[in-house]
């Protein structure tokens, strides 16, 4: 009955599991076992697309957004797929360690950077680390900002690409010739 409950809301996954837990002395296990070789089918499509989707968040760099998308699916897989879940969600956490180790290493050059007087190697190591914090909710505070765009306003890349621009224009250079 629960099962079914949950069926009428959508969700074939939790459908599935409950109805993989009906157990042998229930006078409804025939009935679950028909209802669960008609979904298992479709469950299993469901959890190939979820897979698939979190394979593209790692790709993407979005580490967080797969880790949180494996652990809300690893308790609701069967045990046939629940190893190929936990293998994909270690390395979405490890994966995760990684891009928060770089995070950090490239937030502490940047600032070492920008103290130093190198405003464009700054800006490049913060930019990074900003594009890490957005794709994986690392924090990323108002000082970290401010740094950001000091180093922006300070790098001479902004102004190296206004230079270019100007030069570009062919009124400008009419008037130099």
């Amino acid at each position: 009955a629960e099962a079914q409950q949950i069926y009428a809301t959508g969700n074939v996954i939790d459908t599935v599991a409950l109805l993989r837990n009906v157990q042998d002395t229930s006078p409804d296990l025939p009935k679950a076992k028909a209802q669960l070789t008609q979904l298992s089918g479709k469950s299993d499509k469901i959890i190939a697309k979820l897979l698939a989707r979190s394979d593209e968040a790692v790709s993407d760099g979005l580490f967080q957004r797969a880790l949180t998308m494996l652990s809300d699916l690893q308790g609701r897989v069967g045990p046939d797929r629940k190893p190929d879940v936990d293998k994909k969600l270690q390395a979405a956490r490890d994966r995760l360690a990684a891009a928060k180790q770089e995070f950090d290493d490239k937030l502490k050059r940047g600032k070492d950077r920008l103290r130093g007087g190198d405003a464009r190697e700054a800006y490049r190591l913060l930019s990074r680390a900003s594009d890490l914090a957005d794709d994986n909710a690392f924090p990323w505070g108002f000082a970290e900002q401010q740094m950001f765009a000091q180093a922006h306003i300070e790098s001479p890349v902004r102004i190296q690409r206004a230079t270019a621009q100007r030069d570009s224009d062919p009124r400008h250079r009419r008037r130099r010739q």
